[in-house]
């Protein structure tokens, strides 16, 4: 992917490339879409990407939260198409001040490579981000509960480390999303993901994986979400990072807001960060958002 480099302009600008999960078309963000867009211009944003979640592709891969509520993946389905109308509207109606990116944000589990398709073919988004959130079709990264069913369904902890890895590989290399999300966000309940991350098997698929990012000339995301919940790594961690900076690979933040609260406000501390492990620059996303884009 060509990207411009001007170090002085990239490293004045804020940019957030995922962020704006929103009321009431993600349950699990607080605010509403209009009032976070308000908090990035307040933060002196000019550019930023707003990223939903796809909905579902059927019922058996809702969340908790939307069962509990007592939505289906049809309605999930219609309140992602009001999300896209909401976002024209704010699109328009902020463009004099701030320019907005439409992206959703994938799942990754059997028949979602064609429902991803399918949402990209019907609502012409700027990019995708390519996030896994499932492993053996149980959710990863909604609760820790998930996540040891996953690990005792999965054969133990470094064999489900293994087969997220293969499943992202997977999903990078049929879905080809232009932004890779949350790269390792297997670690999010593991207490001990340093020494996992380092394990001979995960560290090579880790390795095969961001090979293939570089091949594919995709973007990674660092994701700022964990520095919002107090975590002492954003997702990718920082060795994975270091071996991004040595195989040129573009890296730009991502908030993955859900609130107005961390709307772009680590995004600072997420360019010095980039510069401590030797990004001499954060690429500016190379293109334009689509002026008039099919039901957006």
């Amino acid at each position: 992917m060509q990207t411009s480099r001007n170090p002085r302009r990239e490293k004045e600008e804020l940019f957030s490339i995922h962020g704006g999960h929103s009321r009431p078309y993600c349950l699990h963000a607080r605010d509403p879409l209009e009032d976070i867009i308000a908090a990035y211009l307040h933060r002196g944003f000019r550019r930023v990407g707003i990223v939903e979640h796809m909905p579902p592709l059927d019922d058996r891969y809702l969340y908790p939260e939307e069962r509990a509520a007592g939505l289906s993946a049809a309605e999930m389905g219609e309140r992602f198409r009001r999300y896209a109308d909401d976002l024209r509207r704010l699109r328009e109606k902020y463009s004099d001040r701030l320019r907005i990116y439409f992206g959703f944000e994938t799942e990754f589990y059997p028949g979602a490579e064609e429902h991803i398709e399918k949402l990209r073919e019907e609502f012409q988004p700027d990019y995708i981000v390519g996030s896994l959130h499932h492993v053996g079709e149980i959710p990863i990264d909604f609760s820790e509960d998930d996540f040891c069913r996953a690990v005792n369904k999965g054969g133990g902890i470094v064999e489900l480390y293994r087969r997220y890895f293969d499943r992202q590989h997977e999903l990078l290399e049929r879905v080809r999303p232009e932004v890779v999300g949350h790269f390792d966000l297997i670690r999010k309940y593991d207490p001990d993901y340093k020494n996992h991350l380092e394990e001979t098997s995960i560290r090579e698929r880790i390795r095969r994986n961001l090979e293939l990012v570089r091949d594919l000339d995709l973007i990674l995301e660092l994701n700022l979400r964990p520095w919002f919940r107090g975590e002492a790594e954003p997702y990718p961690s920082r060795l994975i990072l270091e071996a991004a900076r040595e195989m040129d690979i573009d890296v730009i933040p991502a908030d993955d807001s859900h609130e107005t609260e961390s709307a772009g406000r680590d995004v600072p501390r997420a360019l010095d960060l980039l510069r401590e492990i030797g990004f001499a620059s954060v690429p500016s996303f190379p293109t334009e958002p689509n002026a008039c884009p099919k039901n957006i």
